[in-house]
Parts: structure tokens; sequence; C-alpha cells
């Protein structure tokens, strides 16, 4: 939910000295690097889905299949942005766009996809509490919608809401309780937990930083999970649907 609070857990040090050598001498791993990102984001969604999903195993190819279209058209920006930019930078000297615009797309790519499809998921939960397939809850969910648009709007507002505020509490936790944390067990016990990425010496260290992102990201979500588990169940004990079909 917080990607970039993952960050906290990473030794700056280490962060600093593969951006400086990746942008300097290794800037030809950086598509490399982009591509295996956006896979181990893609196959962890797909995990969330699978556990969280109560339809049948079709329904779930059907989700893959949407989240690889929508990874697909990001990838299509992307590119879209990269030929825009680097013609720019050619023919008219303005460059600095590229590396910012990329990390703002890709931001803004995986909160959407985990936005959708956690508040999609939360409107679906009564459906599927009454053992309704993931088709016919979408119908049932589509008519509510037709039927209530503005209760629809306020709830889906409030989620964002919440969501938010939960994210930027869980920033201000980990710079202000589990960095300090982690500098006093470094200060006192001489071992420093935080994670550290390699210097690229060899293409194989760059799936090895990607699986230390990687895990990183799954501690960072553990770190959050009880926030989510908290919040969850509130939109599950609020959400309208729920209270009108029980």
């Amino acid at each position: 939910m917080a990607p970039v609070t993952m960050l906290y857990l990473v030794r700056s040090d280490s962060i600093l000295s593969v951006l400086t050598s990746l942008f300097s001498t290794h800037i030809h791993y950086f598509p490399l690097i982009i591509f295996l990102i956006t896979l181990c984001f893609i196959i962890f969604m797909l995990i969330k889905l699978r556990l969280f999903h109560f339809g049948n195993i079709q329904e779930y190819v059907d989700q893959v299949i949407d989240i690889n279209l929508s990874t697909l058209t990001f990838v299509i920006i992307a590119l879209i942005f990269y030929a825009i930019t680097a013609f720019v930078a050619y023919f008219y000297g303005i460059s600095g766009a590229l590396k910012p615009g990329l990390a703002l797309l890709f931001k803004l790519f995986t909160s959407m996809l985990v936005f959708f499809h956690y508040i999609h998921y939360i409107w679906l939960q009564p459906f599927y509490q009454r053992q309704y397939g993931l088709k016919r809850s979408l119908q049932a969910l589509h008519a509510r919608i037709r039927n209530h648009k503005m209760g629809f709007m306020r709830f889906t507002t409030f989620m964002l809401v919440v969501i938010f505020a939960t994210v930027r509490v869980y920033q201000l936790y980990m710079a202000y309780i589990i960095v300090p944390l982690l500098e006093g067990f470094k200060k006192y016990a001489g071992i420093d937990l935080r994670f550290r990425l390699l210097p690229f010496n060899r293409i194989s260290d760059v799936f090895l930083n990607v699986l230390i992102l990687f895990v990183v990201f799954i501690v960072s979500n553990i770190l959050f999970s009880p926030a989510i588990f908290a919040i969850h169940r509130v939109f599950l004990s609020l959400n309208p649907i729920k209270v009108k079909l029980s």
C-alpha cells in the first residue's frame, strides 16, 4: 500500500551507491530492473488475489488476464512517455524528465491497481458471503450502483480517505518509531538490521537487488498488515450493501 516506505528498511548509503552506479555506468540495466520490479509486483498481486478470491479457477484466470491487460497498458504508456522525452531531449535539449516521470508512472500504476482491486473486493464481499460467483456478484453490484449512485460514491470516497490517512500514519510510524528503533539497535548491539543493496559489478547483481527489494516489500507489507486488518474490519462493518443484504 505504501511502496516508498519500504525504503526505510534499506540502508540509505547502499541506495545512494546503487543509484549512482545505475545512472552513471550501468544505465543499460535500467530497463531490466523496471521489468523485474514490475514482474515481482504483478506476482505479488496475483498471489493476493488468489488468497482472497472466492470464485472458481476460471474467474481467477479472468482476473489474471485483466491484470495483464492493465500491465500492458502501463508498459505502452511508459514507452510513449520514453519516446516523447527522448525526442524532446534530442531536438530541444530538455532532459531530466525521464527518470522522475517513469517513477511517477510506476507509483500511479501500482497504487491504482491496489486501490481498485481492494475497493472492488470490499464492495463484492457481501455477495461473496451469500455464495454468489464473481459474475453474479458483479451484476448485483452494478444494479446496486445504478440505484444508489450517491451512496456508492460516498462510501468509496470514505474508503479512499481512510486508506490515504492510514498510509500517512504508517509513514510517520516508520519514520519516527521503526527507524529510531533500528538505529538504537545498531548503536547498542552493533548489528544493522536494515537491508543492504549490492553494488552493480555483474548482471547477477541486478537479480539479487530486485530479490532484496521484493523481500523488503514483503516485510513492509507485514508491518503494515495490522493497520490494514483494522480498517478492513471497519469497511466490512460499514459496507452499506452488507447492511442491506443481512
